[in-house]
């Protein structure tokens, strides 16, 4: 794909994202909202999403982004998530969402995890 292509889509398709989270929550970089969309094109064809609470995902929020990416079928919003548990930051969850599936890389058997994994049905 040629460079300025794959850019103007990481850029078309972080607005159309930026817009669909914010009818779900608030965002924050330093982790006082909901999640955060990283605003850092790093040159691949992922988007990344920070979530600091589980709460903010629904089942209706991944299947809109699916929704979302239908449109950009060879892309990929990674959803990392950083919870406290025990104490400490945890960002060895989360999970890809594609638009026609879901990638799972759960590492950790915390409860919050565990109930998340549950809810989402992942």
């Amino acid at each position: 794909m040629n460079e300025d292509v794959r850019s103007q889509e990481w850029q078309s398709l972080y607005e159309v994202l930026c817009r669909t989270l914010a009818s779900f929550g608030t965002e924050n970089a330093c982790g006082d909202g909901d999640y955060w969309l990283v605003d850092d094109d790093y040159g691949d064809t992922t988007q990344k999403l920070c979530v600091w609470r589980p709460e903010f995902l629904q089942p209706s929020l991944i299947r809109l982004l699916q929704a979302r990416l239908g449109a950009y079928s060879h892309w990929r919003v990674m959803v990392q998530l950083e919870v406290k548990v025990n104490g400490a930051l945890d960002t060895s969850n989360g999970f890809l969402v594609y638009h026609d599936k879901i990638e799972p890389h759960w590492v950790s058997d915390a409860s919050v995890f565990l109930d998340l994994r549950k809810r989402l049905h992942l």
